[in-house]
């Protein structure tokens, strides 16, 4: 509040409970980084993401801050936007995302770290190719929510097909261009400008 902050984005991670740090040696993975080891048991995920949103509504009430759920409810008091990274928790269902909405969810990533039922991510071999069919279903009820698409981790195939599949501008909120390093997760100005064009931004 001294600081004259607004809003913030807090993010939950819906790959969380089987993520590690490492991957030395892992194909396309230099130095430590996550990554998951193991597929999570059914329901797993979504159980963990539960809990983590309790725990940030239970930050936002200790701390007398506001929810942000639309643009009006930015002002003098801080506010929270809640994200999500990754669609694991819906274990491929577009339908679940209608619970998360009432629970506060603005912004979400398709995919972190496990390729999971909807598309491919930057840092394993593709599987799918791309967005799938149940993953164009899912950016579709993202838009009809009003749930911004995020893009973050998602594959240049895949980025190329949710900026098809979105009515609305999406964007990649953390990222960095490639540059003379090579890293799984820097992308080319090509993939920038997937999410450019679309009237998106690329953080």
């Amino acid at each position: 509040a001294e600081g004259g902050v607004q809003a913030i984005v807090l993010s939950t991670i819906a790959d969380y409970v089987i993520s590690k740090w490492g991957g030395e040696g892992k194909p396309g993975m230099p130095g430590a980084m996550l990554y998951n080891d193991r597929e999570p048991e059914p329901g797993e995920c979504y159980s963990d993401i539960n809990a983590q949103i309790d725990r940030i509504d239970h930050w936002i009430e200790a701390h007398g801050l506001v929810r942000i759920l639309g643009p009006g409810d930015i002002g003098d008091t801080p506010g929270v936007i809640l994200a999500i990274e990754g669609g694991c928790h819906l274990e491929g269902r577009p339908e679940r995302l209608a619970e998360f909405y009432d629970r506060g969810l603005r912004s979400m990533q398709l995919v972190h770290y496990r390729i999971n039922e909807f598309c491919d991510i930057q840092t394993s071999p593709p599987r799918h190719g791309g967005l799938t069919d149940i993953g164009v279903e899912l950016v579709r009820e993202m838009n009809r929510l009003g749930i911004l698409v995020d893009v973050t981790h998602a594959s240049f195939d895949s980025t190329k097909d949710i900026t098809k599949a979105s009515s609305v501008p999406v964007v990649m909120s953390h990222v960095r261009l490639q540059d003379e390093t090579p890293h799984p997760r820097f992308i080319s100005i090509d993939h920038a400008r997937l999410v450019a064009e679309t009237g998106g931004v690329v953080g």
